[in-house]
């Protein structure tokens, strides 16, 4: 499931209090124990690190062109990865400090989207916003629903989606509305994650909050089927959609492997590639908490692997071995290890997995968390250099609080074994990942921090007080933008965007 969303039931369920998330959940200063305090023996192996950063990708000439960071993972690879910035280095980013704020009416959950001298991102309340590079407001759009993803932008459109479960085109330069379309029409269909761009063409996933709906008694669940569409950006029309469970499989009985999370892209094998939730009803499917690989043209499904069968989950359930909720909620980072190529993620059993890219096969595994409704590998890891930076959350209580930690964990890009990791007492991680510069810099929910570590050793470099919150950063032209707040705020509590810089 997203447990993005179950926090609203549990809170009253559970006596987990919305109020309390929102706050801080750490000593006197919210920080960790002091820098890489788990790093005894794990800096990173050099030359590991420089024998697969040859072999990380082929295109050596575009990078340095990609100044900015137009969707949500920088790249349709979902590589979370800048690697055009120089201003912001480990030499640097010790001066980093808040630019500007803006504050917004509700909480800023996705990464805010940079292309030439604007930022554009949207909040809780579901306003829409673009800026200028100084926190000016250029435009600003109403849209439906609650906007908990990041946008697209390609050419003269921004494109992203709502909790309603609507997709939206917007003028760039004016914030126009170009077009809108629901691909999915049921009751609780949400977009969950982000577009990608997939040539002249848009990829988006679509969720539901059906498992949190089901706390209704009356309500009868569930029949949601979790798909990816394809959109063409110029008026929004649907080029395919294809359904993860079948309508069979929907008349016996089975919901769910939804899409929460944001599909990447292969451009050289024409792959898109998805990751999926758990299902939300018996009888459980093949392709929930699963990696898929589809032909980005058609939609036909090239291969499926599944990680963890016979999951089922929703809120009328309790959390146990029998019912696991291990989603993903990573994106399938697509990448290069000595020349093979590999799709990465990690999943909420605190699993991280590396599959050939063309066949499925798995290559290896390795848990670094352990699993839970808000545990294990949570949001989007980062790959940079031949290693994944994953979020990972010790949290198998969500009716406890505050939890135990959260974690930053560094793992060879092939899934052999944990380089370092770097805790944050009390507070966990649900954002994702950025990496520059040779920092990698992430957000802390609970404890009001902004951190920038070394690449290479984890070592703490510098923590910047931002304000609690879930938006994972963009790091572009020598400034770094995150939201603040979270999806888990009681309504009406505001957020805010922040940039930072030297």
């Amino acid at each position: 499931m997203s447990t993005k969303r179950v926090i609203w039931s549990l809170s009253s369920g559970c006596c987990l209090a919305l109020a309390v998330l929102g706050s801080s959940g750490c000593g006197e200063d919210g920080g960790p124990n002091q820098g890489a305090q788990d790093n005894q023996n794990s800096l990173i192996d050099q030359s590991y690190q420089l024998q697969s950063a040859e072999d990380d990708w082929a295109d050596r000439t575009d990078w340095r062109q990609q100044q900015d960071w137009p969707m949500y993972n920088y790249d349709s690879r979902g590589s979370r990865w800048n690697r055009a910035e120089t201003r912001l280095n480990p030499r640097t980013v010790a001066r980093l400090r808040v630019l500007w704020r803006v504050t917004t009416p509700a909480a800023v959950s996705g990464t805010p989207v940079v292309v030439d001298d604007s930022i554009y991102v949207g909040d809780g309340s579901g306003q829409f916003y673009a800026l200028d590079r100084s926190g000016q407001l250029r435009w600003q759009r109403q849209l439906a629903a609650g906007i908990t993803g990041s946008a697209l932008v390609y050419k003269n459109r921004v494109i992203f989606g709502d909790q309603g479960g609507t997709i939206y085109g917007l003028d760039r330069g004016s914030g126009a509305l170009l077009w809108q379309v629901r691909p999915n029409p049921h009751v609780a269909a949400a977009i969950y994650g982000s577009p990608t761009l997939v040539g002249d063409r848009v990829a988006v996933g679509i969720a539901s909050n059906e498992e949190v709906v089901a706390a209704d008694p009356n309500y009868p669940c569930c029949n949601f089927r979790g798909s990816v569409v394809m959109l063409d950006p110029v008026d929004g029309a649907v080029r395919w959609q294809t359904y993860l469970i079948s309508l069979s499989e929907q008349l016996s009985g089975s919901a769910g492997a939804a899409v929460w999370s944001t599909p990447t892209y292969d451009e050289e094998s024409g792959s898109l590639y998805v990751s999926t939730s758990n299902n939300y009803t018996e009888p459980t499917t093949g392709k929930s908490d699963a990696i898929i690989a589809l032909d980005a043209r058609t939609g036909q499904i090239r291969w499926t692997n599944q990680r963890t069968p016979n999951d089922s989950w929703n809120i009328r359930y309790p959390f146990s071995t029998d019912h696991p909720d291990a989603d993903f909620g990573d994106s399938p980072q697509v990448y290069k290890l000595h020349g093979r190529k590999v799709v990465g993620a990690g999943q909420k059993s605190g699993f991280y997995h590396v599959l050939d890219a063309a066949t499925g096969v798995a290559v290896n595994q390795i848990q670094v968390q352990p699993g839970g409704l808000l545990g294990g590998l949570f949001a989007d890891s980062a790959v940079a250099q031949g290693v994944a930076f994953a979020p990972g959350n010790n949290w198998t209580d969500t009716t406890t609080f505050p939890p135990l930690s959260g974690a930053l964990v560094a793992i060879a890009g092939d899934g052999s074994r944990e380089l370092w990791r770097f805790t944050t007492p009390a507070s966990v991680n649900i954002g994702g990942i950025a990496v520059a510069g040779g920092v990698v810099y992430f957000q802390s929910l609970m404890d009001d921090g902004l951190y920038a570590l070394d690449a290479s050793s984890g070592r703490l470099l510098t923590r910047v007080a931002t304000g609690h919150g879930s938006s994972g950063p963009a790091v572009c032209r020598g400034n770094v933008y995150v939201g603040t707040g979270s999806f888990y705020d009681p309504p009406g509590t505001p957020g805010s965007i922040v940039a930072l810089g030297l």
